[in-house]
């Protein structure tokens, strides 16, 4: 619904923010790595001490032109609670990947400690970047957290599209991407508005 200011009352920057500047996703933080295999958001807004809080329910990540040490190198999510990745296998996901060539490939996993598969990606900067956006819903609850993962793979212009959860009724604070190679890119952490 529109925001229109009546004659005669004050407006407010609380009002003007909350219902008409940012109706959609707010930037929680951001981070550019360069060689490392484990990667995490550390530069946030000023009000923020972690990138999950109760101040919001879901969040969108999205990864920029990430590259990797070793050609084909599959990339994961992981969820964190203070300074520690969870390693329980207990991440569920299924997907699809499609080639420029029109070939499909299903890709599932059952109980992996691995993370939420996010993609494949390169080794050069100049062939096909590792570009995603991943819904994260409810990580912050103690419940179960589900992934939504559509993005752009390096291997063969592909894509990734596919979902999953990551069973345990936890609260967890943070996340990392990592990968069995050295991983440089950017990634930014948007929260959707609570309604």
């Amino acid at each position: 619904m529109p925001f229109f200011q009546k004659s005669g009352s004050t407006l407010n920057s609380s009002r003007v923010n909350s219902t008409y500047l940012n109706p959609g996703l707010q930037l929680v933080g951001s981070e550019s790595f360069a060689g490392v295999m484990n990667a995490q958001i550390t530069t946030f807004i000023p009000t923020v001490t972690t990138p999950f809080s109760a101040a919001n329910l879901n969040y969108r990540l999205v990864i920029q032109e990430l590259t990797v040490g070793t050609a084909g190198t599959q990339v994961f999510l992981k969820m964190r609670l203070g300074a520690t990745d969870t390693t329980a296998a207990s991440y569920y996901y299924g997907g699809i990947s499609l080639s420029d060539a029109g070939v499909a490939t299903q890709r599932t996993a059952f109980g992996t400690a691995n993370g939420m598969r996010v993609g494949t990606a390169n080794n050069s900067a100049s062939g096909f970047l590792l570009c995603a956006t991943i819904d994260i819903i409810s990580p912050f609850a103690s419940g179960s957290t589900c992934f939504m993962v559509e993005g752009r793979e390096a291997s063969n212009n592909g894509t990734f599209q596919g979902g999953g959860t990551y069973l345990p009724a936890t609260s967890y604070d943070g996340l990392s991407l990592v990968s069995a190679s050295a991983m440089t890119g950017k990634m930014m952490l948007y929260a959707w508005r609570n309604p």
